[in-house]
């Protein structure tokens, strides 16, 4: 898109994520998972949900206050690194919808009410980008929790 939109010559802003530990323990300590700050390119740090809950949204059971505490640990830790935080892909879709968009059945946590709980925490933590299939709930959402 920007190829044809931005003139030649001109600047672009751009930024990347940083490189996280793949290597180690998704539960590990933040510093472990991510130890560098955010440098003039990478300003941004990309995890999918195993780094909350253990086998991520799939294993996910109820919600919990270590889970909430890990979660406000991670954004913490990011954000003192001057790192932007995502999380992918926090949906709670039924199988039906799951089959006829496409949607990837690992990263649904099996009911929309355990989706909104962890929009709702990830929102209350400070999280800055939350990624969903279900962008038109989300958005809902992120402007009226109460829903």
């Amino acid at each position: 898109m920007f190829y044809d939109a931005v003139p030649v010559g001109s600047r672009l802003l751009v930024f990347g994520a940083v490189h996280t530990n793949n290597l180690t323990d998704s539960m590990a300590a933040p510093d472990v998972l991510e130890p560098e700050p955010a440098n003039n390119y990478r300003r941004w740090w990309n995890n999918s949900w195993s780094v909350v809950e253990k086998g991520g949204q799939a294993h996910a059971g109820v919600w919990t206050r270590a889970a909430e505490d890990r979660l406000r640990l991670l954004v913490r830790h990011a954000h003192s690194h001057n790192l932007w935080i995502r999380f992918y892909t926090l949906d709670g879709a039924t199988d039906k919808e799951e089959s006829c968009n496409g949607w990837f059945r690992s990263y649904n946590f099996g009911s929309l009410v355990a989706a909104k709980e962890r929009w709702r925490a990830a929102r209350s933590a400070g999280v800055d980008y939350i990624a969903s299939d279900q962008y038109e709930l989300l958005a809902a959402f992120l402007r009226n929790p109460a829903t």
